[in-house]
């Protein structure tokens, strides 16, 4: 739309066609662009430094990595998972890893480890970049800090240090994350819901946990029956495929391994609560702390972090969107699955270094985004005014996100025969799509479109705010009207528009 950027969540101020960019829009996009590039060139140096220490790429270093890579050397000579030897994960990581256990028939074992190990921290790095692209619509904020954390978090380094699941988990629950949701909102495309629940799917062949982001996803589209179908379909496809000839091979053994051994454990002792805590807040380097202490360290940044997204949320009068709830519900759930069972490792807080990330950066970065809202406000110039009151003769038909505009240039009561009556375009989107707005989802509501849509069909003129993309509710029909119906008189931050005498076109036009 001329003057506006219309994206999946809303629609945003942007230059009208020959019109110069958006003052410093292009810079902060390369300043989104060169974090995301930054922080995996950081993780990627810290990973591959830390197999670089002598005994880690060559020795060894861990119990699990003979299990993960182990299984696909197995495969590789012909034997099969449960049905020749037990293995307790699902069979994912000797899928992915059975390429590189090739390797081990001509050039030995420990070189197809050291290639399996600096495999494995490429895809930790990997699922930076990842990361990125899940939050840039948010933001330089956003971005540097989810990017960051994850580059850096202590048990995201190490568990990438050798063979292990977390990092091929993470990487595939992000990519699934990336499929399913659009900029904050789950996407409406079935392909995406579908690819998106494969690449979980196949998450929780590698292992169970991704069980978790499944679960959240599944309540966020509870309420929109077909979409949560398209997502599950696609979790039973990914999860089944890799996993079904296997088990299906030794069915009994395979439940026993995969199911009851992970499930049932009598282990000697319980991993103590405040080792836990602190391999959780990334304290990894600090000596081991009293527990209390790091009790109320947590609760102190989990309080910080709801203050934060309440205050977000009334200032935006609306709610969280759903990219927000999927991170705080899993990040949740994670903490709550390791803080329950007995046991406990290292690695496994590898698994809730995204989530740390991005539970911090998404609320913070929208309270910022919506305080820098309100401070780029600051009326609209007299000059503005008297152009725009020149502009619309008495009596015609404006429509406009914000009533006081129209009142300001005394255009509020028009003379055109069914000119909507609309006066808070917000209480409407509110009252007819059950709390949401333009920016969270109205346009899903057939009764919110037609109301838009009345306004614009009568309209001779439409003046737009800055703040247009939390009102209007852009769907793609009423966003082709609109183009085929109207031309810009001025430009930004505040646009003016007038209908063309002659419709150019579109799918609604005449």
């Amino acid at each position: 739309m001329s003057g506006t950027r219309v994206t999946a969540s809303g629609a945003v101020p942007a230059a009208a066609p020959g019109a110069p960019a958006a003052p410093g829009a292009g810079a902060r996009a390369w300043a989104v662009r060169a974090v995301i590039i930054a922080a995996t060139l950081l993780a990627v140096g810290l990973r591959l430094y830390d197999l670089s220490r002598p005994g880690y790429l060559f020795g060894i270093s861990e119990y699990d990595d003979g299990t993960d890579f182990g299984s696909a050397i197995r495969l590789v000579r012909g034997a099969v998972p449960y049905r020749d030897f037990i293995m307790v994960q699902p069979p994912g990581i000797t899928l992915i890893m059975l390429p590189v256990a090739l390797i081990t028939k001509g050039m030995g074992t420990i070189t197809g480890m050291a290639v399996a190990r600096v495999v494995t921290a490429l895809a930790s790095a990997a699922a930076v970049p990842v990361t990125g692209l899940l939050t840039r619509h948010r933001g330089f904020f956003a971005t540097l800090v989810a990017c960051g954390v994850l580059a850096i978090y202590p048990d995201s380094v190490m568990a990438a240090r050798t063979v292990l699941l977390e990092p091929w988990l993470v990487l595939f629950c992000l990519l699934g994350a990336l499929a399913v949701f659009d900029r904050d909102k789950i996407s409406g495309s079935w392909p995406r819901l579908l690819l998106g629940g494969v690449l979980f799917g196949f998450a929780g062949a590698v292992k169970v946990w991704a069980i978790l982001p499944v679960v959240v996803i599944l309540a966020l589209t509870a309420r929109r029956p077909r979409r949560a179908a398209a997502y599950a379909a696609g979790v039973v496809l990914g999860f089944c495929v890799p996993v079904l000839p296997f088990a299906l091979t030794a069915p009994v053994t395979f439940y026993r391994s995969v199911i009851i051994a992970q499930l049932v454990r009598n282990d000697v002792m319980r991993i103590p609560q405040g080792y836990r805590l602190q391999q959780i807040l990334g304290l990894v380097h600090v000596s081991q702390l009293p527990t209390p202490p790091l009790v109320i360290i947590g609760v102190v940044v989990v309080l910080a972090l709801a203050a934060i997204s309440l205050i977000g949320s009334r200032l935006a009068h609306s709610a969280p969107p759903a990219l927000d709830w999927f991170v705080t519900g899993t990040c949740a759930l994670v903490v709550a699955a390791f803080l329950w069972p007995a046991d406990f490792y290292y690695h496994y807080a590898g698994f809730l270094a995204p989530f740390v990330g991005l539970v911090i950066a998404l609320p913070v970065s929208r309270l910022f985004q919506v305080i820098a809202e309100s401070h780029e406000y600051s009326g609209v110039p007299a000059s503005e005014i008297a152009q725009v009151q020149r502009i619309i003769p008495p009596g015609a038909c404006v429509a406009t996100d914000q009533a006081s505009y129209t009142i300001a240039i005394n255009r509020f009561v028009s003379t055109v025969p069914g000119c909507s009556l609309m006066i808070d375009g917000v209480g409407t989107d509110y009252a007819l799509s059950s709390g949401r707005n333009g920016e969270t989802g109205a346009g899903s509501s057939p009764a919110v479109e037609a109301a838009w849509m009345a306004q614009f069909r009568k309209a001779q003129y439409a003046w737009l705010t800055s703040q247009e993309y939390r009102r209007i509710p852009w769907t793609p029909q009423l966003r082709a009207y609109f183009q085929s119906h109207f031309v810009p008189l001025t430009e930004g931050p505040d646009w003016l528009y007038v209908r063309t005498a002659h419709p150019i076109g579109g799918p609604l036009a005449g």
